[in-house]
């Protein structure tokens, strides 16, 4: 099917790799009509599909409400939901972690089912690790966890070339754009100007500075 930029960065660097076989199917008898709302939801052909998503850190802050919000969609299917070994919610209901009631999907420290995405809002050393088996299962991948040190950052790069993948310290809209704004400023003022970066967080945030300040640094 050609090749389809799927390695991305949050400053619009990406590598072009082959994309993934995609399941036939049939073609509609009339094209899809045209306009935003075909735009809302994923669709293929004309056809809605169900994503199936799992979540790595599903305990944390993030994870858990991704969690929350996937479960809310009626076009998502939350199918996994992942956390360290020996972590204490283990065996029990994601759902009594983000807060929405019974969801019949158990908290596992193993990928046990099929998934089109995965996200990963975890630690370092996890997010390389769930690269690795994304890549070799085939799974996309959207991993927002910061402090990815270089050769991290690099060996995700590579499995990229195996999977879809979307890496960004930060997901925030804002944040994204300050990161572009950042780039214009520093072009514009040039070296004669000395800018300082000041980055802060609330008190529970783990890692802090996070890898916010080292992006728009760059």
């Amino acid at each position: 099917m050609g090749s389809f930029p799927r390695f991305h960065e949050d400053k619009g660097r990406e590598i072009s790799v082959n994309i993934s076989r995609i399941t036939a199917l049939p073609t509609p008898k009339s094209p899809p009509k045209r306009g935003l709302s075909n735009l809302t939801k994923p669709q293929l052909f004309g056809y809605k599909i169900m994503l199936k998503i799992a979540v790595n850190g599903a305990c944390g802050r993030m994870g858990a409400r991704i969690a929350a919000l996937i479960i809310e969609d009626p076009q998502l299917k939350l199918v996994a939901a992942l956390e360290r070994h020996g972590h204490s919610f283990l065996d029990k209901d994601v759902g009594a972690v983000a807060g929405c009631g019974e969801t019949h999907v158990k908290i596992t420290s193993t990928l046990n089912t099929h998934a089109d995405v995965l996200i990963d809002f975890s630690s370092p050393e996890s997010t390389v690790a769930i690269a690795e088996l994304c890549a070799m299962k085939g799974i996309g991948l959207v991993a927002g966890t910061t402090g990815l040190s270089t050769q991290q950052f690099e060996k995700i790069k590579h499995l990229s070339r195996q999977m879809p993948c979307l890496v960004s310290p930060n997901m925030s809209v804002g944040v994204n754009v300050m990161f572009n704004l950042a780039a214009q400023m520093a072009q514009m003022l040039g070296k004669d100007f000395d800018i300082e970066i000041i980055e802060t967080h609330h008190r529970f945030k783990k890692d802090s500075p996070s890898g916010v300040r080292p992006q728009a640094e760059s």
